[in-house]
């Protein structure tokens, strides 16, 4: 394995694991490249006073995010051996507070900055509520819509599980969805994305949860590489050490399947590429 970019310690309140034991797993494993990427939700930013209605999934504050750069920081200090540890952050809902994302992206702290999605507007996030409860095919169109907005609005350098919905509407509750319908959008997602330097990120926690596919499929790592997508990067989205680097083999593989020779992470927010085999 080379590298795992998306994962989570124990300052994202639904990952179990410190940091410290996270990067000590990552380094058993051989990785030459991992980032712990704490959950910063811009839509929960502040703390709970500063908004009239309470979400469910109050994780990933600035407060916590703050914690996590510490933790990181500090633990680079003390690692030793070949492994290089990023300070990064996953920075949900971007588009909801695009205030509380300029105060995250602005820390040069920072080494890599996932930009993702959860949720739109009007709608809790795709974890929590059951496609019963909702159009499906009009919130999946929301919800590329609102990554495209992202892309064109937010400073970020990779673009996290593109298909996220996914997960819990087919994965969790066996509902089909016509994604083709929104072809157009992705592909100008993934067209902006390639234009902007950004990396794609080829998520693969899907395979180890009832969706069992990655995020995004094969199928769009090789447009976004069509696109002139010259970075593509791998994520486990681990939330505990026993999940870090899952699925990295098969993300890798599809890359190379794709046409891309290098992988890449950021450092300093600046794009570096590691061989592939």
């Amino acid at each position: 394995m080379i590298l795992d970019c998306h994962t989570h310690s124990s300052f994202s309140p639904d990952a179990e694991d410190g940091v410290a034991a996270m990067a000590a797993r990552a380094a058993e494993l051989g990785l030459k490249v991992y980032a712990v990427t704490d959950h910063c939700e811009c839509n929960r930013f502040y703390g709970e006073e500063h908004y009239e209605k309470i979400e469910r999934g109050q994780y990933g504050n600035k407060e916590l995010a703050e914690s996590s750069l510490r933790a990181i920081l500090e633990v680079r200090e003390r690692l030793k051996g070949d492994m290089k540890l990023l300070a990064g952050v996953e920075l949900g809902q971007a588009t909801f507070d695009e205030e509380a994302a300029g105060i995250v992206t602005s820390n040069d702290a920072y080494d890599v900055i996932i930009g993702s999605m959860h949720q739109i507007p009007d709608l809790e996030d795709f974890c929590f509520i059951a496609p019963a409860d909702y159009d499906v095919d009009k919130a999946v169109e929301q919800y590329f819509a609102e990554v495209y907005k992202m892309c064109r609005k937010i400073d970020f350098d990779v673009l996290a599980h593109l298909t996220y919905p996914l997960r819990y509407i087919e994965g969790n509750y066996g509902v089909k969805v016509n994604i083709s319908r929104c072809d157009d959008i992705i592909a100008e997602i993934l067209k902006h994305t390639a234009q902007n330097g950004r990396a794609l990120e080829i998520n693969t926690s899907g395979l180890r949860q009832s969706y069992g596919k990655t995020f995004p499929e094969s199928g769009y790592v090789k447009l976004f590489k069509e696109l002139g997508g010259e970075f593509i990067t791998f994520g486990s989205d681990a939330h505990r050490a026993s999940d870090l680097g899952k699925g990295m083999e098969a993300a890798e593989a599809m890359a190379v399947d794709a046409g891309f020779r290098y992988a890449a992470y950021f450092e300093k927010r600046e794009p570096r590429t590691i061989a592939l085999n």
